[in-house]
């Protein structure tokens, strides 16, 4: 399936701790509505697809709040202001057009996480003191979340929208709702099952910690699955990639996977994979979906890119994404892409919840239901199994998506629409 875009792709940010600390800023506005926004449908359409979602009513909601936690990585070098503006959006389309949630608004109590892990426990402490939540969703925090699940210590159910640490993938009452950064197998069965490759070019950083293990455990899974791994790293400091691509066997190779975030190194080994007119399929992540690379490059690169939602530069695919859009735009939102959509997706993930207990909002109440949930967020993941990964056991998946970008706005859906390792709920 081909689509082309009318607005700017998805700016993609950072999606490991490691990974961000080593760029001097890790947000940016991008993914304006352009052209096509009026082709995103209805507001009225928009209420109603994620009425459906949630099981929630209609009209303006009023009355008491019904407060839920807000935790989010923002203000400092590493900030995700985009992804507390998409929660934003998410929590007006409720109290305006959904009723709320059995009539009563929904409130954001919101601490920020801005540098420290000492301010990750502060959060926590923020949340577990407050008897007026019950729930807590964290937005994106690759900083602080280790001290925040700690000091947690599952008292209260937390929403994890994208793991980026392992403490959000072991941490007790959590309940990651989509693969975050963790998508090694997706790249493994990507080029196994559907490029076909027996021979493939690995490429990632060689000093931050992510990038090693992420790149470890792709290898780790390609050879496992009977595939000769040529494997070649780079620094933080590397700017002509020439060199470090030619140790991974260049046009030897069936495809090419890229680990890489920051918008010069992605610029750097597009330049190097055009230089040496490498034609086999790149495969590389959303992170380097960014303005910033576009400018360096003119455009895209014409890679395969692995994401853990639909793509929102593509409101035609999905009437998930379509409602999304709306809700974003009408809201004044302008980066729909990059982690935005993690916020949006974690508020009606606690909205659906809080609706389903009923009178009954209670920690224990919302636990319950969380541990039991098998349909997954709009845009995300569709299904969700808690307990389908026993060393990771707050991941609910690990699937993601591949879309193709061939130039000038044209996408094609690399898997026809389906999702790459996609969990089986039992």
């Amino acid at each position: 399936m081909k689509f082309t875009s009318t607005s700017r792709a998805p700016l993609a940010l950072a999606l490991s701790i490691g990974v961000c600390l080593a760029l001097t800023a890790c947000s940016s506005g991008d993914g304006s509505a352009g052209a096509g926004a009026e082709s995103a449908g209805s507001t009225s359409e928009a209420a109603a697809f994620y009425r459906d979602f949630t099981g929630a009513g209609e009209g303006k909601a009023q009355g008491e709040p019904i407060t839920v936690g807000w935790v989010n990585l923002e203000g400092g070098d590493v900030s995700f202001p985009e992804v507390t503006e998409s929660a934003e959006a998410a929590v007006a389309l409720v109290n305006e057009e959904l009723g709320g949630v059995g009539g009563r608004p929904i409130e954001l109590r919101k601490c920020t996480i801005v540098t420290s892990e000492e301010q990750g426990q502060a959060c926590a402490q923020e949340m577990l003191n407050d008897d007026e939540i019950d729930l807590v969703i964290e937005g994106v925090a690759p900083i602080g979340t280790g001290a925040f699940h700690q000091t947690m210590a599952g008292r209260k159910p937390v929403i994890v929208t994208n793991p980026t640490t392992v403490a959000d993938t072991v941490a007790a009452n959590s309940y990651g709702i989509s693969a975050g950064a963790f998508t090694s197998e997706t790249y493994s069965s990507y080029v196994t099952e559907t490029v076909r490759a027996k021979t493939v070019g690995l490429l990632n950083r060689n000093d931050d910690p992510a990038a090693v293990a992420q790149g470890k455990r792709i290898r780790g899974l390609l050879e496992t699955a009977g595939v000769k791994v040529n494997q070649s790293t780079y620094s933080g400091t590397t700017s002509d990639f020439t060199a470090p691509l030619t140790a991974t066997g260049g046009n030897s190779n069936d495809a090419l996977i890229v680990v890489a975030v920051s918008p010069p190194a992605c610029i750097g080994v597009a330049k190097a994979v055009k230089q040496m007119a490498i034609s086999k399929p790149v495969i590389g992540g959303f992170t380097c979906v960014s303005e910033a690379v576009r400018d360096g490059l003119g455009d895209f690169a014409p890679w395969t890119y692995i994401y853990t939602y639909e793509n929102t530069a593509l409101p035609e695919a999905s009437p998930a994404v379509s409602a999304y859009r709306t809700t974003m735009e009408k809201h004044d939102k302008e980066q729909l892409g990059g982690l935005a959509p993690a916020g949006f997706a974690g508020v009606m993930t606690a909205v659906r919840t809080l609706v389903e207990a009923g009178s009954d909002r209670t920690p224990e109440k919302l636990s319950e239901l969380l541990t039991a949930t098998k349909s997954g967020a709009p845009m995300f993941s569709p299904v969700l199994a808690f307990g389908a990964f026993p060393e990771e056991g707050a991941l609910g998946t690990k699937s993601a998506r591949a879309y193709t970008y061939e130039g000038n706005g044209t996408w094609e859906d690399a898997t026809d629409g389906k999702w790459i390792n996609e969990v089986k709920s039992s």
